[in-house]
């Protein structure tokens, strides 16, 4: 048991950030990949029973203080293991000293509590997960999280389902994880798979034709996965094509390729994206996926579409600044205002928010706002400012009367060389690693 242990030790701590942490075009249709378990027959499979709304509203507060406390014990206690464990090896009619061995394994690679270091890193260095609301998927109610990294870095949505333990504290058995478009349980079963064979010889003839084709293929996954790491992304790209055609159409290689290629330029991404909406098009994570070609493309109209088809689906605001930058593009200003505005009423400690309605403000050329906008977020932040003359995005406000007025305001203030301000840019969803 120990090799199982090890095996799956090493895969699960490579994986576990998979669309955690994040935001081809050959002509052609092609059948889709072989379907797998739906979250609804995976429930009825281990018999899951869903937490009741008062159990739930107790694991978001308590999300909520692990976060705010930056306490990663009192995070890893909210994670189930062994409910998160019978729904990766769902239906496999394991032995239960494999499974056994397989929480061991977890628990020695740092496993499941990789989630914690994840999200709490990312709020500690300036990101933010925030709960935004309910869920109803059948009988279960999900908290809907939003996390945003810190930077630039993107952003993503867990749905959490929720589950109750012997002692009737609630728990967390499985994410639903938004950019990759699936349960993290189902994400990380195929990558584990190999270990399960190596244990089950027999385990072969109980999966879907696409598990079946990733177990004959692992050598060139994990010589890919190499690669990857090695950061020897052009090499690694053809070796996609040696792969059956099935596998080439999989979900998990697909993402896998998506990160690889958006390492080697814009086409090569764009091409992954095309192959992603075409095999899986009505992915939940469709939508994010296909703002970053639009962007690419230069298709505004169609982003702002875009966000506007997921603002009414995930109901959270704060997406309003994803179609900030395409609404300035196609002048529509008083939208863009509006945009932002929304996006500040849920999110009034973001700084990344403030920049945006900024940008948004220059090149509205809107000198009296803009000197607003900075001052509002000198006094909210504690930040000064430095010399606006030098930043070319700011020439025309350092140039009017206002703007000329402001310097010398806070010139006076300061007294000391102070800080430069930032040139925003629109936040973008993280790309999940494979």
């Amino acid at each position: 048991m120990a090799s199982s242990r090890l095996s799956v030790l090493g895969i699960i701590t490579g994986f576990i950030g998979i669309g955690l942490i994040a935001g081809c075009g050959s002509s052609g249709t092609s059948s889709p990949p072989t379907a797998e378990m739906t979250s609804q027959d995976l429930n009825k499979t281990i018999k899951f029973v869903a937490a009741s709304p008062g159990e739930v509203d107790a694991l978001v507060k308590a999300v909520e203080i692990a976060v705010a406390h930056q306490d990663s014990s009192a995070f890893n206690a909210l994670i189930d293991e062994g409910k998160m464990t019978d729904r990766i090896l769902a239906g496999l009619n394991l032995k239960e000293e494999f499974r056994t061995g397989f929480i061991q394994g977890m628990r020695e690679g740092g496993g499941l509590t990789n989630l914690s270091t994840e999200i709490l890193g990312a709020v500690q260095n300036g990101g933010e997960y925030t709960f935004v609301r309910l869920v109803q998927v059948g009988d279960e109610q999900r908290p809907l999280f939003r996390l945003i990294l810190p930077g630039s870095g993107g952003m993503n949505y867990h749905e959490l389902v929720v589950t109750v333990d012997a002692q009737k504290k609630s728990r967390i058995a499985d994410i639903n994880v938004y950019l990759s478009g699936e349960l993290l349980s189902q994400s990380i079963r195929r990558l584990v798979l190999p270990a399960v064979a190596a244990q089950d010889a027999g385990i072969m003839a109980r999966l879907s034709g696409a598990e079946s084709e990733f177990i004959k293929n692992i050598n060139t996954m994990q010589k890919i996965n190499e690669l990857s790491t090695a950061e020897k992304f052009r090499e690694a790209m053809p070796m996609f094509a040696t792969l059956p055609e099935s596998l080439q159409k999989d979900k998990t290689v697909l993402l896998m390729k998506l990160l690889i290629a958006q390492n080697i330029d814009d086409a090569e991404y764009a091409n992954v994206i095309r192959d992603l909406e075409r095999y899986f098009p009505n992915d939940p994570a469709r939508d994010f996926r296909a703002m970053d070609l639009l962007a690419i493309q230069g298709e505004h109209e169609q982003l702002i579409k875009t966000v506007d088809r997921l603002l009414v689906s995930i109901q959270d605001p704060y997406l309003n600044i994803l179609k900030v930058d395409s609404l300035i593009a196609l002048d529509r200003t008083e939208d863009a205002r509006k945009a932002v505005a929304e996006a500040k009423a849920v999110t009034l400690d973001r700084l990344d928010v403030y920049w945006v309605e900024v940008a948004m403000l220059l090149k509205a050329k809107d000198h009296a706002a803009t000197a607003a906008a900075l001052d509002e977020i000198g006094e909210k932040f504690q930040m000064t400012f430095g010399d606006l003359t030098t930043i070319p995005d700011y020439a025309e406000f350092a140039a009017s009367s206002i703007g000329q007025e402001w310097m010398a305001k806070h010139s006076a203030e300061n007294g000391e060389p102070p800080s430069t301000p930032e040139n925003p840019q629109s936040p973008v969803p993280s790309t999940p690693n494979p």
